[in-house]
């Protein structure tokens, strides 16, 4: 008898549990929404756009100069030996 009482009371947390386990709610949020909305966002915005100028800058120069020392590695190759030829593609 008290085993039936025992395990009549256990099955009934069990199945109370799990009712209250199943009304777990679950939220969306949406992220571009709250972005767009921080302060910083633009500083952040402003600062990356500065970046992206200077690195772009950067690129080209090294591209004019590469291009400027290829250029006078082909005027210059007829007067160089093959190995001069060599490292100079090397380097290039």
């Amino acid at each position: 008898m008290i085993k039936k009482v025992l395990s009549t009371a256990v099955l009934f947390l069990f199945v109370a549990s799990a009712s209250a386990v199943a009304q777990v709610k679950i939220g969306y949020l949406d992220t571009q929404e709250v972005m767009s909305q921080l302060p910083e966002v633009e500083q952040v915005q402003e600062e990356l756009s500065n970046f992206i100028a200077q690195k772009q800058q950067e690129l080209t120069q090294k591209a004019t100069a590469y291009q400027d020392e290829v250029a006078a590695y082909q005027s210059s190759r007829g007067s160089m030996s093959d190995q001069q030829v060599q490292q100079r593609e090397q380097e290039l």
